[in-house]
């Protein structure tokens, strides 16, 4: 009975631990994955020392039907506020529903993740948060994200025009900052901010900086 017990708790110890381990998944096609395929993708998306922490889920819209991860390793380099990363994207065919092969597609990208509290990781992420880690493409340094993050999130309006006699011009949609980001990139003198509702639908702020702030200047509703 003793010998049974011991087993038992070795077991149980095993199981969290191996919980523990598994990758957050944002996104149905990522909480849909077979065990196998996330044991593919960890195998894969993996370095020396650097799991995937977390995976993005997509589906092709067009025929033959392709199941898309964006697999985050764990970081790189961790601040205060902000750590970063390497993305690796995979790709499989799918066939009657189930992924057949994964392989990981050409290139890696850089990724930020920002807290919204200093020194603390939220250890459950899921869709909607805001603090999910984004693709960054370009050059930023840490503190410009950081102080570009805290202006999205705080959903700042556009300036209003105001004509002489006194009408003033509201321009909608207004940016939404409870939607997490998902990419930061450089546009020229601009900087592109892309937002997530979901696979299918977000919005995308156009940003300039302003000395030490910044400024909004477009947002636009997108559909895929």
């Amino acid at each position: 009975m003793h010998s049974l017990f011991i087993s038992a708790a070795c077991c149980a110890a095993m199981f969290l631990v191996q919980t523990d381990l598994d990758p957050i998944r944002i996104h149905k096609e990522a909480r849909q994955l077979a065990r196998r395929s996330v044991q593919d993708i960890a195998r894969l998306a993996g370095s020396t020392g650097k799991r995937a922490w977390l995976l993005v889920g997509d589906t092709s819209q067009t025929l033959p039907e392709v199941r898309f991860i964006d697999a985050y390793r764990e970081p790189d380099v961790t601040g205060v506020t902000i750590r970063r990363g390497r993305v690796v994207h995979l790709e499989s065919a799918i066939v009657n529903g189930t992924a057949v092969g994964w392989r990981v597609r050409p290139g890696t990208s850089q990724y930020a993740q920002v807290a919204r509290e200093s020194n603390h990781w939220r250890g459950a992420l899921d869709d909607r948060s805001i603090e999910r880690p984004f693709i960054v493409d370009g050059q930023f340094s840490d503190q410009e994200l950081i102080s570009l993050v805290s202006f999205v999130r705080g959903s700042p309006e556009r300036e209003r025009k105001v004509d002489p006699d006194g009408t003033i011009h509201v321009e909608l949609p207004d940016l939404d900052g409870t939607l997490p980001i998902t990419e930061v990139r450089r546009d020229g003198s601009a900087v592109i901010v892309v937002l997530q509702s979901s696979t299918r639908s977000g919005q995308t702020a156009t940003l300039i900086r302003n000395r030490s702030t910044w400024k909004l200047v477009d947002v636009t509703l997108w559909l895929a």
